[in-house]
């Protein structure tokens, strides 16, 4: 559907011209999948979303659509072709959900934008597969944020593109709001045979429903595939050096990195137990062993929901019923 070759992205003035990602490098995006974009700040995700649908022209190379260069398509089969979905973009309050949905039948309207019974089917299909058709009659300033997405989401489908590129469509969205539209997104790249690209910093959600990652680091240079391989081989880690934190490949998420001089701890549990103990005791630094050879051994009796708590030097056995009381006792007995 949509690929690159040799390209270099970025601004040029008169005297020169100033990359902003390393490359050259080339891309290809296929019918059917969901790409996420991901890279850290001012790496140029928008400036590649915006070359690649001929916004911007690149330093050097090319962006290919079906074959031939989107620099030599008109304007007009551009936007019957693909559709873009910028973070900022502004509307007025005062148009309904229907109405901003209907701008994407824009490319089949012509000059005066009488809506046919064809595109009135169309918006109406684009409002119920990105989950906003009961709010067709709500005005823009009176939906939620996470609404307002849907519908600009449905928006895109309207114009009834096979490629449909979003910068930044989950942001300033809470979680749940988050999970939804990229749920929606997964689902509409699967059911509608659409290429879906998206720039992202929700690298868990990412991780779960992407088909294919576009990964920037903060050099600029390119890594691609599916997003199992990128934990495996170290790219999400390399891509992302911080300080403070590391990738863990166990969880597939970044780990605050943790100092100071807690007391280890044995911990004897399974299940769910485990895991949220596990989490609480790293969080509050307390560093976690297999040995004999440490201050505290845990242990579950999920049968009573209670935690035996032994503390090694003072020959101590006590009893907690909640982890927030576990956590105050071995804190009083350090």
């Amino acid at each position: 559907m949509l690929s690159t070759k040799n390209l270099r992205i970025g601004y040029s003035t008169k005297k020169r011209s100033h990359d902003i990602l390393g490359g050259p490098f080339d891309l290809q995006l296929q019918r059917g999948q969901l790409v996420c974009l991901l890279g850290p700040n001012g790496a140029g995700k928008t400036t590649l979303l915006k070359t690649l649908t001929g916004m911007l022209r690149p330093i050097s190379g090319d962006v290919y659509l079906e074959g031939e260069s989107v620099f030599n398509i008109t304007a007009g089969r551009l936007s019957r072709t693909v559709s873009m979905v910028l973070t900022d973009r502004q509307y007025p309050g005062n148009m309904t959900v229907y109405g901003l949905v209907a701008l994407g039948r824009s490319p089949y309207t012509g000059w005066w934008g009488n809506l046919s019974k064809e595109d009135e089917r169309v918006i109406r299909q684009s409002m119920e597969d990105a989950g906003i058709g009961h709010k067709a009659s709500k005005f823009i300033d009176r939906i939620s944020d996470g609404e307002r997405q849907k519908a600009v989401i449905a928006r895109a489908l309207a114009q009834d593109t096979h490629i449909v590129i979003l910068d930044e469509p989950t942001a300033h969205l809470d979680l749940p709001n988050r999970t939804e539209v990229m749920l929606t997104l997964k689902k509409l790249a699967s059911d509608k045979n659409k290429a879906i690209i998206l720039s992202t910093h929700d690298l868990d959600l990412a991780l779960q429903t992407a088909d294919i990652l576009w990964l920037f680091d903060a050099k600029g240079y390119l890594f691609t595939g599916v997003p199992e391989d990128l934990v495996l081989n170290g790219s999400l880690a390399k891509a992302f050096p911080l300080h403070h934190s590391f990738f863990d490949l166990q969880s597939g998420s970044f780990r605050l990195t943790q100092s100071g001089n807690k007391a280890r701890v044995r911990l004897l549990a399974s299940g769910l137990q485990s895991i949220w103990i596990e989490k609480a005791l790293i969080r509050k630094g307390y560093k976690l062993t297999g040995s004999e050879d440490c201050t505290f051994i845990i242990q579950c009796k999920p049968d009573e929901n209670q935690y035996e708590i032994i503390h090694m030097i003072q020959k101590k056995t006590l009893i907690a019923g909640t982890i927030g009381e576990l956590l105050k006792i071995m804190e009083s007995l350090e």
